[in-house]
């Protein structure tokens, strides 16, 4: 997973993207709160007939901590299932400082450091290191030191400093283990998800790709009141490459239509293999008349740099729209489609 120097697990812990939830299953953390929650109030409660919370200054109304618990376990769950999408990754992590702040408080209501609550922490450590990553998860662990050793500043804990400290140590490395192997998890969703993404020949983004991205785009342009501008080409006599010189050459020319392509659009922009020898590029927040430019500026890149496989320039005709936020993703394909069928069908038959 991660190599064991003590720098490799430094970066993997505090890394650039070490604070992410990329790749993470939002509906298998649902799941998994549904039993951790009840859980671990159950577990709570437990406890509560042999240590009660009772056994500091504030007597009887430390009963007030758990029944309060007990009726936010109650809400939590009625609400979670009648709307699923409220638990969100924030209340997760949150739920899981309320957690900690139960447990902290239940043991010194329960006597100290002696009272089991503590253990629960373990739990906590577990839920934070499977659901969260690793920079959240380290600031909760700390949380959970302080309220480990918390018993030593209100006289709980009776010189139990190297017990406690064995304990974390063992929880620490559990937690450790579990947050980078979801970590790596994590990175093997997204790099399948962005592999389902790309086209193999080319290294564009594919079909796929192209219609999240416009479907982001023209839903961008309807927040913002901005216009996108949609290209879909196609390269001027494949049909006859490949049957005079065969599929191969075929291949090398639209690889050399997707490089000259990548090497044209600007960053910001993207280029995408459409199908076949069709592409299509998405251009966001445009100026009025932007896309007939950057159809002008494609068509002469790709004759100026490719070449078929007789040693004549290759072309393309590129197809163009300008469209709204009110548009469809459908409608503004179909808009660049059509210019590019009334380009094509001017060209001379050969």
């Amino acid at each position: 997973m991660v190599s064991g120097t003590p720098l490799n697990l430094f970066r993997a812990v505090f890394g650039r993207d070490a604070n992410t939830y990329a790749g993470s299953d939002i509906e298998l953390a649902r799941r998994f709160a549904r039993v951790l929650w009840p859980a671990g109030t159950l577990l709570m409660l437990a406890l509560v007939p042999f240590f009660p919370p009772t056994r500091t200054t504030i007597g009887s109304w430390g009963w007030l901590v758990p029944a309060g618990g007990v009726a936010i376990m109650v809400v939590n769950a009625v609400r979670t299932r009648r709307n699923p999408e409220w638990v969100t990754y924030e209340l997760l992590y949150w739920a899981g400082y309320f957690g900690l702040a139960m447990t902290a408080a239940m043991q010194w209501l329960g006597g100290g450091r002696h009272a089991p609550y503590h253990e629960l922490f373990l739990i906590q450590i577990i839920g934070n290191g499977l659901q969260h990553p690793p920079r959240r998860f380290t600031a909760f662990l700390l949380s959970v030191y302080v309220a480990a050793f918390a018993p030593f500043f209100y006289g709980g804990a009776d010189g139990q400093v190297g017990e406690i400290a064995t304990e974390l140590t063992l929880w620490t490395g559990i937690g450790i283990f579990l947050v980078l192997f979801m970590r790596r998890i994590r990175a093997q969703r997204v790099a399948a998800h962005e592999l389902a993404r790309v086209d193999a020949l080319t290294g564009l983004g594919n079909r796929r790709a192209f219609d999240e991205a416009l479907a982001d785009a023209l839903a961008r342009a309807s927040r913002t009141g901005t216009r996108v501008s949609v290209l879909v080409t196609d390269l001027n006599d494949f049909k006859r490459i490949n049957d005079v010189h065969g599929h191969v050459a075929g291949d090398d020319c639209i690889r050399q239509a997707a490089d000259t392509l990548r090497a044209t659009i600007r960053e910001g922009e993207g280029c995408f293999r459409w199908g076949g020898d069709e592409f299509a590029v998405l251009v966001p927040d445009v100026a009025p008349g932007a896309a007939a430019i950057l159809a002008a500026r494609v068509e002469a890149a790709v004759s100026a740099s490719g070449r078929a496989p007789d040693g004549t320039p290759l072309s393309l005709t590129c197809g163009y729209a300008e469209v709204g936020g009110g548009c469809t993703p459908a409608e503004a394909v179909a808009a660049a489609d059509e210019v590019l069928r009334s380009l094509k069908s001017r060209q001379p038959v050969g």
